[in-house]
């Protein structure tokens, strides 16, 4: 990591892992065999814990936008000889363009790079596709997991995967909501209101580990959340 000052680095130096409530629910839904997708796979925090649930007879596919989180990624990929990840250094978005503008992060905010503007840097370009083009390419027919962590703009990775999410066999999807970041985009609970309007039921990633049925009824709109989203019966 380019520095510890900023929280992927920070806890993984003093605690071995970040984010230890996302990690179990990893741990409750994969099994050898599945299929899981990172959008927004920073360093591989996840990506490496996932890659050994699944096994050698599931896949990874990790897409990260940043050209500058790409070599930190590839580096824990090669080291952890991780020969089911596949990586995609493209930002997933609503159509494939081809191409769209990227706001790199500053070493300290490291994985905090976006679609919008931020931290007073330029814009750069880079490759974009959509998740279904993505998950055609590498030939990934059903998900069992899908996570979300792109800096508010979820709600263009969720149109541009119609097909997995609208597909007979979706995903479980847990994503990352912040008010501020969202706003960037579009408007707070944009990707909230994506899911519900698709048929899924949004709850909190606490309720959804402690079995609550405590289903959201209106997107969240202001804070920060982790949601859990499931579409059935």
């Amino acid at each position: 990591m380019p520095s510890l000052r900023e929280p992927v680095a920070f806890h993984l130096l003093v605690n071995g892992r970040y984010e230890p409530a996302l990690r179990r629910l990893l741990e409750r839904r994969l099994s050898p065999g599945d299929a899981y997708v990172d959008v927004g796979a920073n360093v591989g925090a996840f990506v490496l814990p996932a890659s050994r649930m699944v096994g050698p007879g599931g896949a990874v596919l990790a897409v990260e936008a940043a050209p500058g989180v790409l070599p930190y990624l590839r580096r824990t990929v090669q080291v952890n000889d991780l020969t089911n990840v596949r990586i995609a250094g493209v930002a997933a978005a609503a159509a494939a363009s081809g191409a769209t503008d990227f706001y790199e992060a500053p070493a300290d905010h490291f994985g905090m790079g976006t679609r919008a503007p931020r931290f007073h840097a330029a814009p750069i370009t880079v490759p974009a596709d959509t998740l279904d083009g993505l998950l055609a390419r590498h030939a990934m027919t059903r998900v069992r997991v899908l996570k979300l962590d792109v800096e508010g703009g979820e709600a263009d990775v969720m149109d541009g995967a119609a097909g997995l999410l609208e597909g007979d066999e979706p995903p479980l999807v847990v994503f990352e909501f912040a008010d501020w970041a969202e706003a960037g985009l579009h408007p707070p609970g944009t990707a909230q209101q994506r899911l519900l309007d698709a048929g899924f039921r949004l709850r909190r990633l606490p309720d959804f580990l402690r079995g609550r049925q405590r289903w959201l009824e209106r997107p969240l709109t202001t804070g920060t959340e982790t949601f859990v989203a499931e579409r059935g019966p």
